[in-house]
């Protein structure tokens, strides 16, 4: 279990901050992972939270790499908005709901492959979304000794 929490001050224009809460549960037994994150913005940013479940297919020897991910996500939008910054933001300035599917690949532990299709929901312009993409995660030991003794 993994619990986080976040703060961010702009301190320039109208000064707004965001603050968000956190969660990661991996079970010790089960190849499955779920995150969720809520966040809160001061100003013209609103409000957004998500939730993804991951589900690793190490039980079969061929695709003990790849990993099935389902997510989905709403954002409200700030009540104090004008109509002509609705117009300016377009889909960040109205409520959003947004379900996506996909995959990731491990080429190895550090390098992972993804893609996903999702579906946006924002009244009067739908999208589909296409994601591909590729991560390198860097790591490094936090001690000398590399953490271990």
């Amino acid at each position: 279990l993994e619990v986080g929490a976040s703060f961010q001050q702009v301190l320039q224009a109208d000064r707004p901050h965001s603050s968000g809460v956190f969660l990661e549960w991996q079970p010790n037994r089960a190849p499955f992972t779920v995150r969720s994150e809520y966040v809160r913005s001061s100003g013209t940013k609103g409000s957004a939270y998500w939730i993804e479940s991951v589900y690793r297919l190490s039980q079969i020897p061929s695709l003990r790499r790849l990993e099935l991910v389902g997510r989905g996500e709403q954002f409200f939008a700030a009540a104090n908005l004008s109509a002509a910054t609705v117009k300016k933001l377009g889909a960040l300035g109205k409520d959003t709901n947004e379900g996506d599917f996909g995959m990731n690949y491990y080429l190895r532990s550090d390098v992972r492959a993804s893609a996903s299709y999702g579906r946006q929901f924002v009244l009067g312009r739908d999208a589909n979304l296409w994601v591909v993409g590729m991560t390198y995660r860097f790591i490094m030991p936090m001690l000398p000794q590399g953490g271990a003794r």
